[in-house]
């Protein structure tokens, strides 16, 4: 059971209506009756469809008026963002674009080449050096060695066999205790007993000359020869040997200083000179190849020269030093 509340008239000035229902139990389901839930019938809402508004009427073109193009329908607020954010968006990116390439045509710009003005030094003046006088050709010193001497006794092997008669193959060929080459030095005959001498074997001789006396060989050939050039030195004397070698020997002039005869012969030597005594007790001064040799005796002074020649070998140095040794100041007879 149901009732229905109406409305006064004081609300329904004010107010609007209101409808409500109320259920009520009938009197026969109050006392232990089951009730039965009745869902109340809802009412049905009639659908009040609208008529569709009149058409516009469309205005019809006037002869000699313009026809009016028709208003288009507007666009949402939406749209126009979109529309308004995507020209900023595009705007901007010209805007950067531009920036873009304007850089990187700057930055291809060729800055023109601005060369220096270099201010030119003086020149500097280097002083002519003076020119210096050629220096004299130095004449080429041939290198000599010792000839081949088998034995080593102090003689070479050609000094045996041609001039003492020695035997290249044994040191001492008398067999007295003595080298060969030893008594050669001392003028004594290395092929016989002691105490014979080269002289008294007929292996050496004697020469004199101006006061002067030495030994040498007796097969080598004696030459007299003029110092032209060094009127120090006016006698000369030139010992050959059998295989071209030779020996040359020059004598002072009388009256001139043996002391200043050997400071002038000292200036030719490319290495100095050794001193020493000669065998007779002489100042002897004989250079550092052992080819020259220069004695004082008293007011005379000698020279004595080696010359291999075009040979290399030096195949006398021992009768050359017998030669030094030997020479001796004699009293030339009136």
């Amino acid at each position: 059971m149901t009732e229905e509340l109406k409305p006064t008239e004081s609300t329904t000035q004010n107010a609007p209506a209101i409808h409500a229902q109320f259920f009520v139990m009938p009197d026969a389901y109050r006392h232990g009756k089951e009730a039965v839930m009745v869902e109340p019938k809802q009412e049905v809402k009639k659908l009040v469809v609208q008529p569709p508004p009149p058409p516009v009427p469309v205005a019809q073109p006037v002869a000699g008026k313009p026809a009016f193009a028709q208003p288009k329908p507007g666009m949402s607020k939406t749209t126009k963002a979109l529309l308004t954010a995507g020209v900023i968006v595009l705007i901007a990116l010209g805007i950067g674009g531009y920036l873009v390439v304007r850089s990187i045509q700057k930055q291809a710009e060729v800055k023109p080449i601005v060369t220096p003005v270099v201010t030119p030094k003086p020149p500097i003046v280097v002083p002519t050096p003076p020119v210096a006088e050629p220096t004299p050709p130095v004449p080429e010193v041939v290198s000599v060695v010792p000839g081949r001497d088998r034995d080593s006794d102090g003689l070479s092997d050609t000094e045996e066999q041609l001039v003492y008669g020695t035997n290249p193959n044994l040191p001492d060929t008398d067999a007295d205790g003595f080298l060969d080459g030893n008594e050669v030095f001392h003028r004594y005959n290395p092929s016989g007993t002691a105490p014979g001498t080269l002289v008294e074997s007929g292996r050496a001789k004697v020469l004199s000359q101006d006061g002067i006396q030495l030994v040498y060989p007796s097969l080598w050939t004696v030459g007299q020869r003029t110092n032209e050039g060094e009127p120090e030195f006016l006698q000369g004397l030139s010992f050959v040997s059998t295989t071209g070698e030779q020996i040359r020997v020059a004598i002072s002039t009388f009256g001139l200083k043996p002391e200043d005869l050997l400071a002038a012969w000292r200036t030719t030597l490319k290495e100095g000179a050794i001193q020493s005594k000669s065998k007779a007790g002489y100042a002897l001064f004989v250079s550092q190849d052992n080819l020259q040799a220069f004695i004082i005796l008293s007011d005379r002074a000698v020279r004595v020269v080696y010359e291999p020649g075009t040979k290399t070998t030096v195949e006398y140095l021992q009768t050359f030093q017998m030669m030094i040794n030997s020479v001796e100041l004699v009293q030339t007879p009136l």
